[in-house]
């Protein structure tokens, strides 16, 4: 059992990457083709979130590669991704669309099981 639970845990690292790699590169995108139009502080906002991204596909790969289990470090990131997330649902409820909103509180109820299952 413990070989088919290092298989789905690394298949689940792999869909994760692959889930952030495509975020990364949507925004990048987008920030391409819009930054002329884009709110300084939106922008500077963009960018730290593009930064966590990278950070975040960083510390996937290590840990598919070198088998690094998860940290208190990690659980640390995903607690204040989990503030900062909510924080941006309550102040930007209204003004969301309802994919994105949804797509929010999906991330949102999935830290919060991450953390109830350490």
């Amino acid at each position: 059992m413990k070989i088919h639970d290092d298989t789905m845990k690394q298949e689940g690292r792999i869909d994760e990457v692959i889930n952030i790699v495509e975020k990364h590169t949507r925004t990048a995108r987008h920030l391409e083709n819009y930054s002329d139009i884009i709110a300084p502080e939106e922008m500077a906002h963009t960018k730290e979130i593009q930064k966590k991204r990278e950070d975040d596909i960083r510390a996937i790969k290590n840990k598919i590669v070198y088998g690094t289990g998860e940290s208190i470090d990690e659980m640390s990131n995903i607690r204040e991704n989990l503030k900062f997330s909510e924080g941006y649902l309550n102040n930007n409820f209204d003004t969301m669309n309802p994919e994105d909103r949804e797509n929010l509180e999906t991330h949102i109820k999935n830290r919060k099981e991450k953390l109830n299952m350490r």
